[in-house]
């Protein structure tokens, strides 16, 4: 398996895990494990506008007294209130409770004989207004109850010449609802339904529809109805009984439906479907260069040891501390550098003050001034010592010291990696930092608490948080795998890594003669680039083959990883329910 390709799997990996993550905290959110919730909450509307509701409460925790259901239209006992309103017709309670009710008048109903009504109204006044439900004096138990609702509705029929539209709000402020199944007994007169709930799955038994899903705490659970008449409830005549039906059904069952269906899917589209994409069109290689697996030359001397780790060792286009200790070896190699003693304890380097440094590039003169640097004090660099060197410097040499450093690991060196690759036509940086502005715009454009989107909202801040840092991880990837080489330089590419498997295969290296000194710095030179100078030190040891650069090249590593994080600046820090969205009914049930 090549390189790009384990760095591709990487990449879909990563991406694939911050997809599923992110969903699994949107998933946590919309659908917690509380101490208190309603595992089963069956309904049931039966002609003549009869509403059943059935709701098995689990009680995790001690110290509550109340199992009810609330609604936000006016609740009175049966043959009480008029206009648009619900009768309670009655409520069956587990044992040891007292049923109860409050109604939209704020007047108090004890709703048994058993029991003397002036003991109970200090506790009742707690209730909300429009609130039914069973009264625990002693305390509930943590455990299972079932606690059952029967109703009569006269919901506000929005009706034209032939149809009635009726929007019926089951809940919108509630504990969550593991559970939910509906069941539409006398359906003859329906011409449509819609269900505003979550992953929502219907079925039929002769004239009943039966709807099953499940509701996230503080959720809106809608009914939404097209009749043909008025069956039950109070006529209001409106131009369009099925416009208003459908503007309700498209905008907030399809809307919220559309954030679900999004949280579901958009986290993996990056890593399953655009990285692939990404790659295919403009990472994969077209070109099918024949090169042996070892090669025993270097392919191109024209690239000095920087350059070949900028293109060749990790990411095109990026610099790594291999590249300075590589420079260091070639310009000792070269005369420009002069290095003495055999051993780590006794190694100095200093820069050899005979030498012209016209022939130099930019990179290497600054690698010429970060060895004067650490000289300055002994005459010599001694790697060994770097790291007490550094603590005895003054602030500005340190600042100065790490400003090198820096620079020689972020040179630019655009013009020559333009001539190798060929990057992406988009920046898919740019897009994932215009994705993480806009997740914390987004949610400012809708309410992000309405019942009616709640809790698949929060996708409108985590959808684009999610993409953004998955781009972010594909803008990480090496250059080459989502750009092309450039025509003939996947070749040379491919030899560079020929020679990287040669040095780094010790059974492979050639047998050179001793006396040949001049090849082994040179391969040390930019097998130190290629991140395999160790090898080839290796290798010279096993021939006895003992120069200062070959001690060099191991201590200079570790020294300026010691002089990098010595010389780097210290920091210091410090410290320092919305509405139902509309519709009939409403509210909720709760443990209070």
């Amino acid at each position: 398996m090549s390189e790009e390709v384990k760095w591709l799997l990487i990449t879909i990996v990563v991406a694939l895990a911050i997809g599923l993550g992110a969903r699994s905290i949107v998933y946590f959110i919309a659908n917690p494990l509380p101490d208190n919730y309603v595992e089963k909450y069956v309904v049931e509307l039966a002609g003549g506008g009869y509403l059943t509701e059935e709701y098995t409460y689990v009680v995790g925790e001690p110290g509550h007294h109340f199992l009810y259901r609330f609604w936000r239209s006016p609740l009175y006992v049966a043959g009480k209130g008029s206009g648009a309103r619900i009768e309670l017709i009655s409520v069956s309670c587990p044992a040891g409770s007292i049923p109860y009710l409050r109604d939209n008048n704020g007047e108090i109903h004890v709703l048994s004989q058993e029991v003397e009504v002036k003991y109970l109204l200090v506790w009742l006044e707690k209730a909300y207004y429009n609130e039914a439900g069973c009264l625990f004096p002693k305390g509930i138990e943590p455990g299972k109850y079932i606690v059952t609702f029967k109703y009569r509705i006269y919901p506000a029929m929005h009706c034209d010449q032939n149809y009635c539209f009726l929007e019926l709000n089951l809940a919108d402020k509630h504990i969550p609802y593991e559970h939910v199944t509906i069941s539409i007994v006398d359906s003859a007169s329906l011409e449509a339904i819609e269900v505003l709930g979550d992953d929502v799955a219907w079925r039929g038994e002769e004239s009943t529809i039966f709807v099953d899903c499940w509701s996230p705490e503080d959720s809106a659970l809608k009914l939404y109805f097209l009749y043909k008449g008025a069956p039950y409830g109070l006529r209001e005549s409106v131009e369009s009984a099925q416009g208003e039906y459908a503007s309700k059904v498209s905008w907030e069952v399809d809307l919220r439906r559309s954030l679900k269906l999004a949280t579901d899917i958009v986290p993996l589209i990056v890593p399953l479907i655009l990285i692939p994409a990404l790659y295919w069109l403009w990472g994969r290689e077209t070109e099918s260069p024949v090169v042996p697996k070892h090669l025993y030359f270097v392919p191109n001397r024209k690239l000095k040891p920087w350059q070949v780790n900028l293109l060749f060792k990790g990411s095109a286009g990026s610099l790594d501390m291999d590249a300075v200790s590589a420079t260091i070896v070639d310009l000792a190699r070269r005369g420009y550098l002069v290095v003495r003693g055999i051993s780590d304890e006794d190694l100095e380097i200093i820069v050899n003050s005979k030498q012209d440094l016209v022939g130099l590039d930019g990179y290497e003169k600054e690698v010429i001034e970060l060895v004067n640097l650490l000289s300055r004090e002994r005459g010599a660099w001694r790697p060994k010592e770097t790291k007490g060197l550094v603590k005895s410097m003054s602030r500005t040499e340190r600042r100065r010291l790490h400003r090198v450093i820096k620079r020689l690991l972020n040179y630019p060196a655009r013009r020559l990696t333009g001539k190798y690759v060929s990057a992406p036509p988009v920046s898919v940086m740019g897009i994932s930092i215009a994705l993480f502005f806009l997740s914390f715009i987004l949610p400012i454009l809708v309410d992000f608490e309405s019942p009616l989107y709640y809790p698949w909202s929060i996708s409108l801040f985590v959808i684009p948080m999610t993409v953004a840092a998955q781009l972010f991880v594909v803008s990480l990837a090496p250059v080459q795998i989502f750009g092309r080489w450039k025509p003939g330089r996947f070749k040379e590419k491919l030899e560079w890594e020929a020679f990287k498997n040669m040095l780094r295969d010790l059974a492979m290296i050639p047998k050179a003669q001793p006396q040949d000194v001049v090849v082994w710095k040179e391969w040390l030179a930019y097998g130190t680039a290629l991140g395999v100078g160790d090898r080839v030190v290796a290798a010279m040891r096993l021939r006895g083959i003992i120069v200062p650069e070959a001690e060099a090249a191991v201590a200079v590593s570790s020294g300026l990883y010691a002089a990098y994080s010595a010389s780097a600046p210290s920091s210091s820090s410090s410290a320092g329910g919305g509405g139902g969205g509309g519709g009939f009914g409403g509210g909720g049930a709760g443990v209070r």
